[in-house]
């Protein structure tokens, strides 16, 4: 039994009118699909309920439902009839006999069929099977040849059958039907004339009948005058100098199951001047079942001319923001796309390079991508699916001989200068192997955490001053310790301001973290929803499931304070999570980073991290920051660049701060390199040093503030240090600023370039 209809409560003012009877009746046959939109807009939400139910629940006074009703009615008593009677008159006209009293009780049959099947079984359906028994009844009735009965037959039929599914709104369902309708219609049709007039005569109308029927329902008989339609328009189109598009035919005709030749070149062709019309079109064809095949490669296409015109303009950025007019949103992008996009990113990166080296490799990252297969797409994504089989690799080619030439002039520029391998940045370094060389002095903290690790019952706690390589050394514990998996998560990083965003973002870096892993897809996910609750249950079902080590990894632990502002509850519930894993669970295992430990956080943090193995990171040692930047390997610029001299000068001025450090190296083999020099000089290291004020000041800039918000008492001290004053540093913020790596021991100021920093700041403001 068909559902009862529902409609929205909207007043009758807020909804559209109706089509007059005369378009009501051209969308009927011709556009259902836009009809049951139309439908859908008006209130009428199941147009193809039975005429009963309407009845039943009283909707008969809405004045939407009384006129949609009228004109079905429209349809089915005047439509119906008229149409008979037109080909029954076009057949006498062209010499057949017609029989004018059969034609009368075929349509009168028709029109009783329909209206029973509407009140049982659906409007629409009764409607449109109502005008098809009442042609082909009325028509094959009155016809004395049985070819010519039959191919009436067929032909309303078949109509009928599209646009009975199409009005319902499922034109596959409808064609189904349809032929299922039809091949029973012309059975019964045949064997009825069979007995009547004979077995021969019988089966040549229901032969005819059906091979009719399964041309009419396809429409095969109108796309030869929608082809010569689109042929003409393109004539009147160029001698009129306006745009053809307006003519293509199956934005009138939505059952057109025909493709058109050359229609995809047409589209494609206009959509650089008429991108509005040809996105419009586009849409329409999504819905057309003729042309849904063709409207996945129409897209594709345009996409690849966007990739194509962006790649000669340089404008990788653009691929990267998808800001083609052809492209889809982030979320839906797929496989293939989503292939060119990450070369993209890899060539906008090269173009940001300040240092030749670094744009070579950026360049070279992007040519590896584009020597690889464009990946396979998921079979639903039928548009990528079109890109990757019609126009990846001709992009990837293209693409290819673009980044060729720029990989050819950036090793050209490299060769003659001086390799620069020093972040400058201040990001964490990655796992990656090019980065190891440059993340030296570590190794007994890996070997301590190595240990700890096997210590149960036991929180891990990384602690050090700000840029002193904690979440470079995080990001590098899964190549390190490889026998232990590693869930990062950057509680700077992950836009996360409640518990829920919180725990979902947490699932999310938990997924990632299990990318390769040996069934690591058959480990328990979060369920539940966004409770600590959930949480609870979630790391109950790991600890049972693991057999290995799962370390929870928070770096900035400080801010999980911020994601339970006024709400302490939740807070310690989260907390008492935390203490309740260290003490219960063996596998899954909690690790913190961040400036401050725990006892500098107050009662309510030591009282859940009450056991918590410290690892200390501090400033690299002299030979530290020798060997990272005087170390003669392919890559670097080596001693003879910059002297162990050199390094302890650079040492000396950082104080082995590692970004600082970095960052110093970097600007003077930029220096050496502008200058087309090799050799540094203690000259290269002073204009180096008035250069770090201004490169570090967000750095810098920081660390004054921190001392500021944390007491006026601090931020009185950093004055006095900078103006080389000799204030009482003891007690809680002499523990403070050397905890942040302000202050050494001696309680001078730790780093000179941060003096140096200070004292002009303070010079441009007056205070010194």
């Amino acid at each position: 039994m068909t559902d009862s209809p529902s409609f929205p409560a909207a007043s009758v003012s807020q909804r559209p009118p109706l089509p007059g009877y005369g378009r009501f009746a051209w969308m009927f046959f011709m556009q259902p699909l836009t009809l049951h939109d139309v439908l859908l807009a008006v209130g009428i939400e199941k147009p193809d309920a039975p005429l009963r139910s309407f009845w039943l629940q009283g909707y008969l006074n809405d004045p939407a439902i009384r006129d949609y009703l009228k004109r079905m009615a429209w349809v089915l008593l005047v439509m119906g009839p008229c149409l008979a009677l037109f080909l029954a008159g076009a057949a006498n006209v062209a010499g057949i006999p017609i029989d004018w009293f059969r034609v009368a009780v075929g349509v009168a049959v028709g029109v009783a069929g329909g209206v029973a099947l509407g009140l049982a079984g659906g409007v629409a359906l009764g409607v449109a099977f109502g005008v098809a028994f009442s042609v082909a009844v009325g028509v094959a009735g009155g016809v004395a040849g049985g070819v010519a009965g039959g191919v009436a037959v067929g032909v309303a039929v078949g109509v009928a059958s599209g646009v009975a599914g199409g009005v319902a709104g499922g034109v596959a369902v409808g064609v189904a039907g349809g032929v299922a309708g039809g091949v029973a219609v012309g059975v019964a049709v045949g064997v009825t004339f069979g007995v009547t007039f004979g077995v021969t005569f019988g089966v040549t109308f229901g032969v005819a009948g059906g091979v009719a029927f399964m041309l009419s329902l396809f429409r095969v008989w109108i796309w030869p005058l929608e082809l010569g339609w689109l042929w003409f328009g393109q004539l009147w189109s160029l001698r009129a100098r306006s745009s053809s598009l307006r003519w293509v035919p199956f934005q009138y005709h939505e059952l057109s199951y025909l493709p058109f030749p050359y229609l995809r070149r047409m589209l494609v062709d206009a959509a650089e001047a008429s991108p509005d019309q040809v996105e419009r079109l586009l849409n329409i064809a999504r819905r057309v079942p003729g042309q849904k095949s063709t409207w996945p490669r129409m897209t594709a296409e345009l996409q690849a001319k966007d990739l194509l015109q962006m790649g000669l303009l340089d404008r990788w950025d653009a691929v990267v923001d998808l800001e083609g007019r052809w492209f889809p949103p982030p979320a839906s992008v797929g496989a293939s796309l989503s292939h060119f996009r990450e070369v993209a990113g890899h060539a906008y990166s090269a173009q940001g390079k300040l240092s030749a080296s670094e744009r070579l490799k950026s360049w070279r990252k992007a040519l590896d991508l584009l020597s690889k297969n464009v990946p396979a797409t998921a079979r639903n994504d039928f548009v990528d699916a079109a890109f990757a089989k019609y126009h990846g690799d001709v992009v990837a080619s293209r693409w290819r001989g673009l980044v060729e030439k720029e990989v050819a002039a950036a090793k050209v520029e490299a060769d003659k200068l001086l390799p620069n391998p020093f972040h400058y940045t201040g990001n964490p370094l990655s796992p990656r192997e090019e980065d190891k060389a440059i993340f030296l002095g570590r190794e007994a903290v890996f070997a301590d955490l190595q240990r700890a690790l096997t210590e149960p019952l036991t929180a891990l706690g990384i602690l050090g001053p700000r840029r002193v390589g904690k979440s470079s050394l995080l990001r590098r514990l899964s190549v390190e310790l490889p026998g232990d998996v590693f869930v990062y998560f950057d509680l700077q990083d992950n836009p996360v301001n409640d518990p829920a965003s919180f725990y979902a973002a947490l699932e999310r870096r938990f997924d990632e973290a299990l990318v390769g892993i040996p069934d690591g897809g058959s480990l328990p996910r979060l369920a539940g929803g966004s409770s600590v609750e959930a949480v609870s249950a979630w790391f109950e079902a790991l600890e049972q499931a693991l057999t290995q080590r799962l370390v929870f990894c928070f770096d900035e632990y400080e801010r999980l304070e911020s994601l339970w502002p006024g709400d302490r509850r939740s807070l310690l519930q989260f907390l008492g999570l935390m203490r309740a894993t260290l003490q219960h669970k063996q596998r899954v295992r909690v690790l913190i980073a961040g400036v401050a430990a725990p006892e500098d956080l107050g009662k309510l943090w030591t009282d859940h991290f009450i056991s918590v193995h410290e690892v200390r990171l501090d400033f690299l040692t002299e030979a530290q920051t020798l060997t990272l930047l005087c170390q003669d390997k392919p890559g670097f610029p080596g001693p003879a660049a910059l002297t162990e001299e050199i390094g302890r000068q650079i040492h000396t001025l950082t104080a082995g701060q590692p970004h600082l450090t970095q960052l110093f190296g970097f600007l003077l083999v930029e220096r050496l390199n502008s200058e087309f020099r090799r050799v540094a000089t203690l000259e290269d290291v002073e204009a180096t040093r008035r250069e770090m004020p201004s490169k570090a000041n967000n750095y810098f800039a920081d660390e004054r503030l921190a001392c500021e918000e944390h007491s006026p008492e601090t931020a009185a001290i950093l004055v006095a240090l900078a103006k080389e004053e000799q204030p009482l540093l003891q007690g809680p913020v002499r523990r403070w600023l050397r905890m942040r790596g302000v202050a050494n021991e001696s309680g001078s100021l730790r780093v000179p370039l941060f003096k140096d920093y200070l004292r002009r700041r303070l010079a441009e403001e007056g205070l010194l």
